[in-house]
């Protein structure tokens, strides 16, 4: 393992402890019966660090880790070289989450179940015009995050909402469209 990775999941473990409870499970391969919240982080994070390898071993490797979270979770995401993930993301119920390419999240944001994140048009890939995720960022279930916008610190986007225009920081989000309700 590289160093950047092992930083991350040290980051991630005391977290899941913090919002599962004791993590009394010593050994990963049990992680997915027992805390898949921690198996969906852990195999993200395998995705993340072979996806921007070099070689094809490792590229073959984060395919099959996407083949796996796609097949067990139903996460789907197209990671790029400016797609970026900030230390202790939590997924507390990972089901049908949808991430697209160039998405960059910061340090301790939640994402919960059925949650898009990507660009607004079809057009958005080739220009590069992905949602930019804040620290402390919290996206509850169902919520769409879309188009070339920067969510900020300490937001959080309610259930369901469609927010589709930059925040303040500190704020509430809901809605459709998403307005500022807090």
């Amino acid at each position: 393992m590289n160093r950047e990775f092992r930083e991350y999941i040290e980051a991630e473990i005391p977290l899941i402890k913090k919002y599962n409870g004791v993590l009394r499970v010593p050994m990963l391969w049990k992680t997915r019966y027992e805390k898949p919240a921690a198996d969906a982080v852990y195999m993200f994070r395998y995705c993340l660090m072979f996806t921007h390898g070099s070689s094809l071993l490792k590229k073959l490797v984060a395919r099959r880790y996407m083949h796996l979270l796609v097949h067990r979770y139903g996460i789907f995401f197209d990671f790029k070289k400016g797609s970026h993930f900030g230390k202790g993301l939590k997924f507390p119920h990972p089901s049908s989450i949808i991430i697209g390419s160039d998405v960059k999240a910061g340090e301790n944001c939640v994402i919960y179940q059925n949650v898009t994140v990507g660009g607004a048009r079809r057009g958005d890939a080739a220009q590069g015009k992905y949602p930019v995720i804040g620290d402390n960022c919290t996206l509850f279930a169902g919520c769409k995050v879309l188009g070339s916008i920067d969510v900020a610190d300490g937001t959080t986007v309610g259930a369901n909402a469609v927010l589709l225009k930059s925040t303040e920081k500190d704020s509430t989000y809901a809605g459709v469209p998403a307005e500022r309700i807090k």
